[in-house]
C-alpha cells in the first residue's frame, strides 16, 4: 500500500521520535510512505486567525502538490490533518474559497484538480491494515500497561474519522497491543496547543487538568496522535507540576512508540528517549 506522506514542520524538528517510529511500524506493515516534495507549512490554527485567505493557501499548497499522485495523503499530526481537511471542505464548499485560491495557484502553475484524500496515519492503521491483522503480529503485549488514550481537540472534530466526544479508535488500538485502557473522560479536551507562547499560564491550567484526571487513574502512560499535545503534555509537565505543586509525572509517548514495543521493534529505534518525562520506569512493566 502506497501513500503519500505529509510530516509537517514538528516531525522534522520536535518531533523526529514521532517520524522514527511512524517509519518503523509503517515498514512493519508494508505501508510505503512517500513523503510530498517541496511541501510547505500547513499554517496550523496560528496563520488563519491573522489572515485566513494566507492560511488556506499554505494548507492548499500541499494538496496542490500532491494532486494526481498516487495514494492518499498521510499525516500524522492532528493539526495539519485538520487544516488540511478543513481548506478541502472549505474549497468543496464555497466557491469564492476555491476561486480565490485557484486564483493564486494559477500564478503559480498549480492546479486543484485531482486531489487526494486526507488521513491522519491512525486512521489508516485502523482501517487498511485493521486490528485482527496487528493482533496477530503482537510479539510483545503491552500487559500491565495501564494508559490514558489522548486524542486531543483536532484528530475528531470538525472533520475527523471517529465519535468527535468519545473516540474509541486509540483505545481499541492499546485494546489490541494488550494495554489496559482507562476511561479517560478529557481525551478530546484541548491541551492549549500554541498558546504556550502567548498565554503561558492559561495552557498551564489546560496541561494541569490533563495530567491530574490520567493520575488520578493511576495512568502508566498518556498516549498521543500528535507532535503539539505530546510536547505540551511532555516538555512543560516540571513546569506545570511546580506551578500546581504536584508532586508525581506522567510519562507521555506517541502511540505508533507503543505499536513499535508491541510488535517487536528495539526501543532504540523509536526515539524513546527523546520525552523529557522517561517512559523507562513504566515501560518496565512489560519487560
Amino acid at each position: 500500500m502506497t501513500y503519500q506522506y505529509y510530516p509537517g514542520c514538528s516531525l522534522h524538528a520536535s518531533a523526529k521520535d514521532y517520524d522514527q517510529s511512524i517509519q518503523g511500524v509503517a515498514q512493519l506493515m508494508d505501508l510505503e510512505l512517500k513523503e510530498v516534495e517541496d511541501w510547505n507549512c500547513c499554517g496550523a490554527t496560528v496563520t488563519p486567525s491573522l489572515n485566513q485567505l494566507q492560511g488556506q493557501v499554505l494548507a492548499a499548497r500541499n494538496l496542490a502538490i500532491a494532486a494526481g499522485k498516487k495514494g492518499d495523503l498521510v499525516v500524522p499530526c492532528n493539526a495539519c490533518y485538520m487544516s488540511l481537511k478543513k481548506v478541502q471542505y472549505n474549497m468543496g464548499k464555497y466557491p469564492k474559497v476555491r476561486e480565490n485560491i485557484t486564483d493564486i495557484f494559477g500564478q503559480v502553475g498549480l492546479r486543484l484538480t485531482g486531489m487526494p484524500k486526507v488521513r491522519h496515519f491512525l486512521e489508516v492503521i485502523l482501517e487498511d491494515v485493521g486490528l485482527e491483522k496487528i493482533e496477530r503480529m503482537v510479539k510483545k503485549p503491552l500487559e500491565g500497561l495501564k494508559v490514558a488514550c489522548y486524542y486531543g481537540c483536532q484528530l475528531v472534530r470538525p472533520l475527523g474519522f471517529d465519535d468527535p466526544e468519545d473516540p474509541q479508535s486509540l483505545d481499541r488500538l492499546m485494546s489490541t497491543l494488550g494495554a489496559e485502557t482507562l476511561p479517560y473522560s478529557q481525551k478530546t479536551h484541548c491541551c492549549g496547543g500554541s498558546l504556550i507562547t502567548t498565554q503561558p499560564d492559561l495552557t498551564f491550567k489546560m496541561v494541569d487538568e490533563l495530567l491530574e484526571e490520567a493520575r488520578s487513574l493511576q495512568a502508566d502512560l498518556i498516549v498521543v496522535t500528535c507532535p503539539m499535545c505530546q510536547l505540551n503534555l511532555d516538555a512543560y509537565q516540571n513546569q506545570v507540576n511546580k506551578k500546581f505543586n504536584r508532586k508525581t509525572t506522567v510519562p507521555v509517548t506517541y502511540f505508533t512508540q507503543l505499536m513499535g514495543i508491541a510488535l517487536g521493534l528495539s526501543k532504540n529505534k523509536l526515539g524513546l528517549k527523546k520525552g523529557v518525562i522517561s517512559p523507562s520506569k513504566a515501560l518496565e512493566k512489560i519487560g
